[in-house]
């Protein structure tokens, strides 16, 4: 069997009939029936179950199938390293984004693109954990962190400051427990999926308070905001978002940086390198939304 072989056999096993896999492939429906015909007769194995009224993919086939997709995901990664140094300003750029950040600032920062290189295609891989760009699953990734990976080149962009946020009942409700000098108690929202009461809450609420996990910037301000707890978000999401108060009588504890990185070897690839530039210069003009004046201190990312 060769890569094509591969192919066909992996659109027949994810779509399950020939018609769907010759219409991903784009081949025909008589392509697709007679290749894996001649696929089966090479192998002397049936690969799909042709009894019923659409083909029933075999064990078999579930198995060179999960072979194929690790093949798949090779090839398209080679692929891509291997365009990467492309001097062409046309192609697919991948940036990797924290949940909530494209809506958040990502789009806006990256708007002046499609004027100088209309060409370049953007494929964003949205994920929280940074996996992706080492694993040379993307070109570009936009992070909130103060220790990035050694082994990537980027740019420290700016300071970003980090607010406590619920909304206004509930910050009436905590603005009296302050008052009343006592420990407050109130819902959280946090990442940890064990319930456990997160370290940036710890000095600022009753470790008896009730945790709810939720995933994503988008998620906890939107949960935030209809009542559900406290959430801690960068305050250019947080400010930014209708219905949320900042708790600024609870300073919260957190400042990281924000970063734009890439692999090293990308440097000679004059389309990522145009994406980067865009990039940092958009989200440099936003400093202070990142970094308000409220908060006092510098947003200097020097």
């Amino acid at each position: 069997m060769n890569w094509d072989d591969l192919k066909i056999v992996l659109a027949v096993f994810r779509s399950g009939n020939a018609g769907t896999a010759a219409t991903d492939l784009g081949l025909s429906h008589a392509t697709i029936s007679r290749r894996m015909a001649e696929i089966e007769r090479s192998l002397g194995v049936a690969l799909v179950d042709r009894s019923g009224l659409s083909w029933r993919p075999t064990p078999i086939c579930a198995q060179v199938a999960a072979q194929a997709e690790q093949m798949e995901v090779l090839h398209d990664e080679a692929l891509r390293v291997a365009t990467a140094h492309s001097s062409d300003l046309s192609g697919p750029v991948h940036i990797s984004v924290p949940t909530g950040t494209i809506e958040g600032f990502v789009a806006e920062a990256l708007q002046k693109l499609p004027r100088l290189a209309p060409d370049i295609r953007l494929i964003f891989i949205t994920e929280d954990q940074l996996s992706d760009l080492p694993g040379r699953k993307a070109d570009i990734a936009v992070r909130f962190t103060s220790s990035p990976d050694p082994d990537l080149i980027g740019q420290k962009v700016t300071l970003s400051a980090w607010g406590f946020y619920s909304c206004t009942d509930l910050a009436e409700v905590i603005n009296a427990q302050m008052d009343a000098k006592t420990a407050v108690l109130a819902p959280i929202l946090t990442t940890e999926r064990n319930g456990a009461f997160p370290q940036w809450a710890s000095g600022h609420f009753d470790p008896a308070s009730p945790c709810h996990f939720v995933y994503g910037f988008p998620s906890k301000a939107a949960m935030a905001a209809q009542g559900f707890g406290v959430a801690l978000l960068p305050r250019v999401i947080g400010d930014g978002t209708p219905g949320l108060t900042l708790l600024d009588r609870l300073n919260s504890p957190l400042k990281t940086e924000l970063w734009v990185l890439a692999n090293s070897d990308t440097r000679s690839s004059k389309r990522i390198s145009q994406v980067k530039r865009v990039l940092i210069d958009g989200l440099t003009t936003m400093q202070p939304r990142f970094f308000p004046a409220d908060v006092g201190g510098t947003n200097d990312p020097e």
